[in-house]
């Protein structure tokens, strides 16, 4: 059953395998860490919602991972949140679209943990993130990573926090 994080704590050091989520209804962000380290990240797009959704079915199905594998993967999501009316951009209601693709993603890659954007990253603009995230990776993350979306590098950055490469804000 998927659960919340609570505020200041990641998965841990003793997490092997990692799917970090940061989803949309139109891009939704991953990055996928293997032995602490990340091993690959993108971003999924779709024209909508239910797209979406079909595209995230397709991913889980096309991800061929040994047997022995799948008990050693956990997952993060962030998790949507509603903000003031003096931060909200576009319709609140876009929130509910984003609430399914996280539940759809915490259904196909169990167990899931849900982690609030501010838990991991406090209230930074994006590319202060960024900036943040950079000096963490090595080198080879940062070339996996290339010129990503910021979808991606949110997905980056939980990954990062979950298995304790970054402190909380």
């Amino acid at each position: 059953m998927p659960h919340q994080a609570p505020a200041g704590t990641g998965l841990g050091t003793g997490v092997s395998r990692l799917l970090a989520i940061d989803p949309g209804t139109r891009t939704t962000g991953y990055a996928i860490f293997d032995n602490s380290r990340l091993a690959a990240c993108g971003c999924l797009t779709a024209d909508g919602l239910y797209e979406m959704l079909a595209e995230i079915m397709l991913a889980s199905a096309r991800m061929t991972l040994p047997r022995e594998i799948l008990p050693e993967l956990k997952t993060v999501v962030e998790r949507p949140q509603v903000y003031g009316q003096r931060k909200w951009k576009g319709d609140p209601n876009d929130l509910i679209g984003v609430a399914l693709v996280a539940g759809a993603v915490a259904a196909l890659f169990p167990p899931a943990k849900f982690v609030l954007p501010h838990a991991w990253k406090g209230n930074a603009p994006k590319d202060v993130v960024e900036k943040r995230l950079r000096k963490i990776l090595s080198k080879e993350e940062a070339d996996i990573i290339g010129e990503a979306r910021h979808d991606v590098w949110d997905a980056v950055g939980l990954g990062l926090w979950s298995i304790g490469r970054r402190q909380s804000p």
